[in-house]
């Protein structure tokens, strides 16, 4: 089998992690407080103090899109939804601790100092600073070893393209293989064949071009499928040409005990093997 690849070309770190996700402190029990019945009892007005000043506290945690970079004073997040809250008679205090150019690890170093604020509710929210991508960019570039190519903006949804219009019309045999990430780069050098990889999260697609007949295509999905075993992973066929599709089993076969969980599953869920019989793994 002749040795093709494609080079990888990582297309963007799409770090969109905009997390937003409520945590709640144990002590005190958050506080509801009801809507005023008049306007004597308005709140006071809104401040960046960073110390409770008896309302419950809801602190929005996070980089600089809490901390309201570029922004005039006033002007964050966090000081728009407490005056939404008020102006709709919830009484809380909204307490900006967002920092600009913290990552999400700056964010677990300090956690603990916001809720000893003893908060009703955190509102994190952190997204793709300069820092967070610089670290997931080392993390994948240790995973895919020497030759990975970083490209960023036009280049990188060029890229991104490319990959994911590419079709192998030309393939004799296509394949799925799943393995853990950081054996991806050493599974792929080892099937020698065409791949569209998927940085970091250790699924790739593999493509044959040159097997000759069946017994060509059945040797080269046993090899990978190995391969496939030995990176922690499994192989799943997704095309074979017609002619050379007998004896090529679709899916890799799971260990015996999980495969008998399988068998009793199917059994009582479709006890007349009506719904696609024999067409699933170990031709259940």
């Amino acid at each position: 089998m002749s040795y093709r690849r494609l080079s990888l070309r990582f297309a963007g770190l799409l770090v969109a992690a905009s997390l937003f996700a409520g945590c709640r402190s144990k002590t005190p029990e958050p506080v509801a407080p009801q809507p005023a019945a008049s306007e004597e009892a308005a709140p006071p007005p809104a401040t960046d103090a960073a110390v409770p000043d008896g309302r419950p506290v809801i602190i929005a945690f996070g980089d600089s899109l809490t901390a309201g970079y570029g922004a005039d004073t006033g002007d964050s997040y966090p000081d728009y939804l407490e005056k939404d809250l008020n102006a709709k008679g919830y009484h809380y205090q909204v307490i900006n601790q967002g920092i600009s150019g913290n990552t999400t690890k700056d964010g677990v170093d300090r956690l603990q100092d916001a809720l000893r604020l003893k908060p009703a509710l955190v509102i994190v929210g952190f997204g793709g600073n300069q820092p967070e991508v610089a670290h997931l960019i080392a993390q994948v570039s240790a995973i895919l070893g020497a030759g990975c190519e970083v490209v960023a903006d036009s280049e990188a949804i060029a890229a991104y393209q490319r990959l994911r219009d590419f079709d192998p019309a030309d393939a004799v045999l296509c394949a799925q293989i799943a393995v853990a990430p950081a054996e991806l780069a050493p599974c792929l050098r080892e099937c020698r064949a065409e791949y569209r990889a998927h940085a970091g999260s250790g699924v790739a697609q593999i493509f044959a071009s040159n097997p000759q007949n069946s017994e060509d295509v059945r040797l080269t999905v046993a090899r990978w499928r190995e391969i496939a075993r030995r990176g922690r992973g499994n192989l799943r066929v997704i095309r074979v040409n017609e002619e050379f599709r007998d004896g090529v089993s679709i899916f890799d076969e799971p260990p015996p005990a999980a495969f008998a969980l399988m068998r009793r599953l199917k059994t009582a869920f479709d006890p007349r093997s009506i719904f696609n019989p024999a067409c699933f793994v170990g031709g259940l």
